[in-house]
């Protein structure tokens, strides 16, 4: 008769992980190269994203898959990130021509504008944004933005 006891079932989960683990990289599986760069993103590395996702947009070029919009979202949160909010706004620009509703894009002009002292301008995209998603997460966020720079320009006229 066997016991089966809880340690015995740990270390066979463990070398079960660990066997898994070394043939999917042993079979020479690579990383999502989307993941890897929203990775990067995630752990503070702007630089190293924002290069990854310029490959991956020059790649869907070169294959005419052109516009990869996801790689162009990434691509503009790593621009707001680095703080180059002109070339943020190029890249939300770009993406709202291919789709003109892209909450995202919307999303990050606003900022991107209204870090840069263009509060009017950004006032009309948060509104577009909170037209376009309004059950997205931010939602009440655009709109306080939104409304504070309503007031804002009360105050200022």
């Amino acid at each position: 008769m066997y016991f089966i006891t809880k340690g015995s079932v740990y270390l066979f989960i463990i070398i079960f992980i660990s066997i898994s683990l070394a043939s999917f990289w042993g079979s020479g599986c690579s990383v999502n190269p989307y993941m890897q760069a929203e990775s990067l993103l995630n752990h503070q590395e702007p630089k190293a994203a924002l290069k990854q996702y310029l490959q991956l947009i020059n790649q869907s070029k070169k294959s005419k898959k052109y516009p990869d919009i996801r790689a162009m979202v990434g691509a503009a949160i790593a621009y707001r990130t680095l703080g180059q909010y002109r070339a943020c706004i190029q890249m939300c620009q770009t993406i709202l021509k291919y789709d003109s509703k892209n909450a995202a894009a919307l999303y990050y002009l606003g900022v991107s504008l209204e870090e840069m002292g263009k509060r009017k301008l950004a006032l009309k995209y948060y509104n577009q944004f909170s037209n376009v998603a309004p059950d997205d997460p931010y939602y009440s966020f655009m709109r306080a933005r939104a409304n504070i720079l309503k007031m804002q320009y009360k105050n200022l006229n």
